[in-house]
Parts: structure tokens; C-alpha cells; sequence
């Protein structure tokens, strides 16, 4: 008679336990996202850049470009914003794709998540450019661009965690710009971040 407790689901299971997830209701694919994102523009602006600069290396009017007064550093800055622009528009493209699929994930993040992308594209292109200023024909700028690029995928955490790698090499990847861009637009992306939180000190 002195029981106050007679339910027996209660009983059985004294302690309510209630899950939240840390992210929501994000799909795999939202998780997959970020770095599918950032290796498309990583692989795009690289060879892009690398294919860009050749082309204009062997065009027939690189010598009258060459003794014209305008100074090289104009023609490199009209090559990095011509890589700039149709890289922009292709990342617009997909932010617009993956606002109409992924809506509560991204609408509220674009603003950073495209500035982290436009910087990211940025460094791949100054690298794509130098590969392309490096070799003289455009099979072995090809080949240089596409080897850059697969080593900064390579060395992130998409293929093997970098946590696996010793402690020296480890601090030399983890200024690879591949790291930095994925890390960066996924913590935008999946966990709201703010630009100040992402930022490099």
C-alpha cells in the first residue's frame, strides 16, 4: 500500500532519455555536400587556370601582347579574373542548385558560404596559373594540374583521415587549400558558423 509508483512502464524504465541530433534533420547527402562543392571548384579553377595560360602562351598573338608597353602583371591579373568570373558563375550555379534541394541547410549560410568559396577558388586558380606559367605545352600543364589537384585530395580528409598522418606532415596538410576551403564551407554549411569562427587567426 506504501507504493506510489504503479505503472509498469514506468517501473521498467524509470529514466526518460530524449535524442536530439547535433545537425537536425540533414541528410547524407547535406554531410556529402560541402565537399562535393569545393572538389568540383578545386578541380575546375586548377585546370581551368593551368589551361587558360597555355592556351595564351601559344597563341599566335602572345608576341605582339609581349611588346605592347602593357605590363605582364595586367595580362596575369585579366587571366585570374577571367578564371574568377566563370568560376563565380559556376559556384552561383551550384549554390542555386543546392538552395532549391537542400533549403533549411543553406539559404540561412549563403552569404559566408560563398565567400569561403570565392577565396577557396581563388587560391586554386593562383595555383593553377603557376602550374600553367611552369610548363611550356598544354598536355604536361594537364597532366601537372590534375597531379596537384589529386595530391591536395589526397591529403585531406575525403580519402584518409588526416589525423593519421604523423605530427610534422600533419601541419604541413593542414594548410593544404583543398582542407581549408572543405573545412571551412562545412562548418558554415552543417553547423551555421559564422565567418569570424572559420577565420584563420
Amino acid at each position: 500500500g506504501n507504493i506510489q509508483v504503479t505503472d509498469p512502464e514506468t517501473i521498467v524504465s524509470p529514466i526518460k532519455t530524449n535524442v536530439n541530433a547535433v545537425t537536425g534533420n540533414a541528410t547524407h547527402l547535406s554531410f556529402l555536400f560541402p565537399t562535393l562543392v569545393v572538389l568540383v571548384i578545386m578541380f575546375v579553377s586548377v585546370l581551368g587556370a593551368a589551361t587558360l595560360v597555355i592556351r595564351e602562351k601559344s597563341s599566335k598573338a602572345y608576341f605582339r601582347n609581349f611588346i605592347t608597353p602593357t605590363s605582364e602583371f595586367l595580362f596575369m591579373f585579366g587571366l585570374f579574373l577571367t578564371n574568377l568570373i566563370l568560376v563565380v558563375v559556376q559556384i552561383l550555379i551550384l549554390i542555386g542548385v543546392s538552395a532549391y534541394f537542400l533549403k533549411d541547410e543553406i539559404i540561412s549560410t549563403l552569404g559566408g558560404a560563398f565567400l569561403v568559396l570565392v577565396i577557396g577558388a581563388c587560391a586554386f586558380i593562383l595555383l593553377g596559373m603557376f602550374i600553367g606559367y611552369m610548363f611550356k605545352n598544354e598536355e604536361t600543364s594537364t597532366l601537372g594540374a590534375i597531379a596537384a589537384a589529386s595530391l591536395m585530395l589526397f591529403f585531406s580528409n575525403t580519402i584518409l583521415p588526416i589525423e593519421t598522418l604523423p605530427e610534422s606532415f600533419r601541419r604541413v596538410v593542414d594548410f593544404n587549400p583543398f582542407v581549408l576551403a572543405e573545412g571551412a564551407f562545412k562548418k558554415i554549411v552543417l553547423f551555421g558558423a559564422d565567418l569570424s569562427v572559420v577565420a584563420i587567426p
